[in-house]
């Protein structure tokens, strides 16, 4: 019985967290929507940085869209209808807050308040998806007898450097 839910999670996390092939490496041309009406998917590396009217303390982050695929769609894109182009994080309305919020935390969280700063919603999505993305593969590791799992990324990014390499 074991050996069977081994290899069942093994498949399981295998299709979950496989990156795809293609991978482009200037998405400078793509668009939201092409001329017959269907969803362009950037490729390659989007770069993610401070908003023009902020001074940023860090270096932007090379994002690696295509290496996401295995997520859903959703997970990052929370308010899309799954048919218009895409909008960026910064939309007015959406994650456009500038400046730090005060008491940005209730109870260990960000406040509903506090996630409409551009960077705390990057940091919460991103570093929390990869924190969390890391304790799978260790519980998963420390649970099986294998030496080599392939089934997850080799490493994920959750500090401060790995994201924003000094420039």
């Amino acid at each position: 019985m074991r050996r069977i839910s081994i290899g069942i999670l093994c498949l399981m996390a295998i299709i979950m967290y496989s990156s795809p092939l293609v991978v482009a490496q200037d998405d400078s041309k793509t668009k939201s929507q092409g001329s017959d009406g269907t969803i362009c998917i950037p490729m390659g590396n989007l770069t993610i940085k401070a908003p023009e009217s902020v001074t940023p303390l860090r270096t932007p982050v090379d994002f690696p869209h295509s290496r996401h695929f295995s997520q859903s769609c959703m997970k990052c894109h929370h308010t899309w209808d799954g048919n218009s182009p895409v909008k960026t994080c910064t939309t007015s309305g959406c994650h456009d807050q500038v400046d730090v919020p005060k008491n940005p935390l209730k109870e260990g969280m960000f406040t509903k308040e506090a996630m409409k700063y551009y960077k705390y919603a990057y940091h919460n999505q991103c570093r929390e998806c990869h924190r969390n993305l890391k304790n799978q593969k260790k519980r998963f590791t420390d649970s099986t007898s294998t030496t080599a799992d392939t089934s997850f990324p080799e490493s994920v990014p959750t500090g401060c450097v790995e994201c924003h390499p000094k420039g």
